[in-house]
């Protein structure tokens, strides 16, 4: 996540769960910004407030945790939280698997050992993959723009992923995409934006103008006559972002 005070919302009708969320969301440093009660009211919070974390019981009414996590991931949000469901003991969800790798995890109410840490990782952005209906589109989006097999293709591809999982990564490519791409791929963050810069470069040079025109229109700067790296990143995000869905 990006760095910052990190906002949660907690949904749960029941007085343990509560005490529960809100003992993680002070191990995780995070403010509770809104509260509810059932599955709709939660889902309606998460777009109101864009929370970088949801606490949200497993049972609740309206819907499940399960279904809040998946209305979540299914909607066209500038950030996606990491989610919490938290489960009575006993309970065996059926969780879809995409939903665990892309930022969803099941605790106890009871935390073992008496703390939460060891579910707090899970909630870096670089450990979080994106869904695998949006991964294919994103690579059916990159092969229509021409962009070549190249380590700047996975750069790019990493660095829409982690727009899409937050938008605000915008404000500063170096530090909040760059650097946590080149920790990922043991490199260093000018020369993940060097690939980037190649790909793009290499993709308008030698690319299908029509397949280019249709994903951008008339937003490239006619004298650059291409994308920055920004825009680049910012418009695949876009795509996964509205487009896509599991």
């Amino acid at each position: 996540m990006t760095p910052g005070t990190l906002r949660a919302v907690i949904a749960t009708a029941d007085t343990a769960s509560l005490s529960v969320a809100q003992e993680f969301a002070r191990l995780a440093n995070a403010i509770p910004a809104g509260y509810a009660r059932s599955g709709p009211e939660a889902l309606a919070s998460v777009r109101a407030f864009l929370p970088d974390i949801l606490l949200a019981d497993l049972v609740l009414p309206g819907f499940d945790g399960v279904h809040l996590a998946e209305a979540v991931f299914n909607g066209p949000l500038n950030r996606y939280p990491f989610i919490v469901l938290m489960d009575n003991a006993g309970q065996s969800p059926d969780i879809p698997g995409w939903l665990l790798s892309c930022g969803t995890t099941l605790v106890p109410k009871r935390f073992p050992n008496g703390g939460a840490d060891g579910f707090l990782r899970p909630m870096h952005a670089e450990d979080r993959e994106l869904p695998p209906g949006r991964q294919a589109l994103l690579s059916r989006t990159l092969d229509d723009l021409g962009v070549p097999d190249h380590p700047g293709r996975q750069y790019l591809s990493d660095a829409a992923a982690l727009v899409w999982l937050d938008a605000r990564r915008l404000e500063s490519l170096k530090r909040h995409v760059y650097a946590p791409i080149a920790l990922k791929r043991s490199t260093d963050a000018a020369r993940v934006e060097r690939a980037i810069r190649y790909a793009v470069d290499t993709a308008w040079r030698s690319g299908e103008i029509t397949h280019q025109h249709r994903i951008f229109g008339d937003t490239i700067d006619a004298r650059r006559g291409k994308p920055t790296c920004g825009e680049m990143i910012a418009r695949l995000a876009d795509i996964l972002r509205w487009e896509g869905r599991e």
